[in-house]
């Protein structure tokens, strides 16, 4: 028989609980809970006459705990009550002297419990690769030590408690289209070329303006200010000198940065040439967690107590996950050929009733590799491929930046992006001009190309002709029958009897000025229409995993 052993692991951080309007802290949820939660572990061990030390001790630790709080104790370390532009002290690092490290609080997000916050002043001087190479944030070595050396080094235990681990996107540079790499999971990050334009963080939306809210000095020049000696002052007065992004520049071996006036060098400089300024960032929990709980399987427990606490470790689990394994569970089953929903965006055309939810058709699922490729059944919004007249490829085409930009976020909130893959697209010569696909991209969200829509293991016809299932619809007219059967003679219609319309691909035409895409027939066209010139659907695809 297995028998069941609670051990509760308490995580406490007495300092985060505090009395708002004069509410007693013993009326607070969290002292609920953890009392809760003492009273359950005593009287299952009286049950089942367990004698541990370790339970004991845990025990004694939650009663103390508990006597704080009752006592009033413990008191607010500005952390939990953080607000929006404030300068809050939290964690220490060497300057001159080891003292507290100031941060900005530029974004509060109440109902998921969490802040942004970024370093007042650059607390190193560092490269952002040790040598000269093609580099992305995942890779460069500036990532690693700041998540490992100043991460120890900066904050203590019951601080990093608090400091969380975020998934870090990391888009691709919006002149250069040089791709960001993968996204990363990152306890302390620089910030992107697209935070440090968010109005909402207290930016200028001008990447070319002197901003003096962008400018940083060094922390060692903290309060140290000359006047009229000083170029470019920072908003305290201090010399403003250059620090990290994470975004690449004009190629993989270059990074771009804050320049010392405050506007962005959006070209970037050798990721090894010189030390710059490195500005920390990181996500704080401003939710207190009182307990930590792990339930461990043993040997020679009555079949009763194993069912009983098996029952309380599911409802535990479940309660932990915050809604992310809901996400991936939907994943574990799915077939080819099924029609899912994932992802929210706007497609009748009434804000007012909210986003609806996205179908998407399942193209392959690939097992071995735990991931399936998904195609949207319906065309999502009607775009240009690019945005101006002239040669294009994928990689440089506005309609991509568009799609792994605005769609992406306006389409999936973090759980959802946690299971999309960025995934490297081949981006293959047009098969009867030969006109060139250009570079390979990494993308999260891509368009499917001519030779996708010819493969029989997606569901499509080996031809370029008429294909039923190539056809699809506006998200807007779904559900809308312009079958002949109700006096519609002059449209092509989907399998559902809804109006077909164009939708890109990704592939060139017949020159580089057009684009392939697929008719209202669904026949691929390889000659290509312009680019800038035609608003066809877009019909996003992209990877999931399966297994996450």
């Amino acid at each position: 028989m297995k028998r069941l052993v609670v051990i509760l692991v308490i995580v406490l951080s007495l300092s985060m609980i505090g009395c708002s309007g004069g509410k007693s802290v013993t009326d607070s949820q969290e002292y609920q809970n953890l009392k809760n939660e003492y009273d359950k572990l005593k009287n299952e061990i009286a049950e089942t006459g367990l004698d541990s030390d370790n339970i004991e001790k845990k025990l004694e630790d939650i009663g103390n705990a508990l006597k704080e709080m009752e006592q009033g104790s413990s008191e607010n370390d500005g952390v939990s009550n953080i607000k929006k532009g404030q300068i809050i002290e939290f964690g220490s690092y060497d300057g001159i002297k080891r003292e507290p490290i100031e941060w900005i609080g530029l974004d509060v997000n109440t109902e998921e419990g969490s802040a942004l916050l970024l370093s007042k002043y650059c607390l190193a001087k560092r490269l952002y690769n040790e040598e000269y190479t093609d580099v992305t944030w995942e890779t460069c070595t500036l990532r690693k030590w700041l998540n490992e050396n100043f991460y120890n080094v900066a904050f203590n235990e019951v601080e990093k408690e608090k400091v969380l681990l975020s998934i870090i996107e990391n888009p691709f540079n919006p002149i250069y289209g040089t791709s960001g790499g993968n996204d990363t999971k990152d306890k302390v990050f620089l910030l992107s070329y697209y935070d440090i334009m968010n109005s909402e963080y207290g930016f200028s939306e001008d990447v070319d303006e002197d901003d003096i809210n962008r400018r940083c000095t060094y922390s060692e020049n903290k309060g140290q200010t000359s006047g009229s000696d000083i170029t470019w002052p920072t908003a305290d007065g201090e010399s403003a000198v250059t620090w990290y992004l994470r975004t690449p520049g004009d190629s993989a071996g270059e990074i771009c940065h804050v320049n010392a006036t405050g506007d962005i060098d959006k070209n970037g400089d050798r990721v090894s040439r010189m030390n710059r300024g490195v500005r920390p960032a990181i996500y704080i929990s401003l939710k207190i967690h009182p307990e930590t709980i792990k339930v461990v399987i043993e040997d020679n427990q009555d079949t009763k107590g194993s069912e009983k606490q098996s029952e309380e470790k599911s409802s535990l689990e479940q309660g932990n996950s915050d809604g992310e394994n809901s996400v991936n569970n939907r994943f574990e089953n799915l077939e080819k050929g099924q029609v899912i929903e994932f992802g929210n965006y706007e497609q009748d055309g009434d804000e007012s009733n909210g986003k609806e939810a996205i179908e998407w058709e399942v193209l392959s699922v690939d097992e071995s590799n735990g991931k399936a490729l998904l195609l949207s059944k319906y065309c999502l919004e009607s775009r240009p491929y690019n945005d101006e007249y002239g040669d294009v490829t994928w990689e440089t085409c506005f309609l991509r930046k568009w799609l792994n930009d605005d769609f992406y976020n306006e389409a999936f909130e973090r759980a959802d992006k946690e299971v999309i893959l960025s995934t490297r697209i081949k981006n293959n010569d047009n098969s009867e001009y030969g006109t060139s696909g250009g570079n390979d991209t990494d993308d999260k969200i891509f368009l499917l190309s001519e030779s996708d829509l010819f493969s029989s293991e997606y569901g499509f016809k080996n031809w370029k002709y008429g294909d039923i299932n190539r056809r699809s619809a506006m998200a807007s007219d779904k559900g809308i029958d312009y079958s002949k059967s109700k006096g519609f003679y002059d449209f092509d219609t989907t399998a559902d009897g809804e109006r077909a319309t164009a939708w890109w691909l990704r592939s060139p035409g017949k020159s580089n000025l057009g684009t392939c895409y697929v008719d209202s027939k669904g026949a691929v066209d390889l000659f290509g229409f312009t680019a800038s010139n035609a608003w066809y659907g877009v019909r996003p695809a992209l990877y999931i995993n399966i297994n996450s």
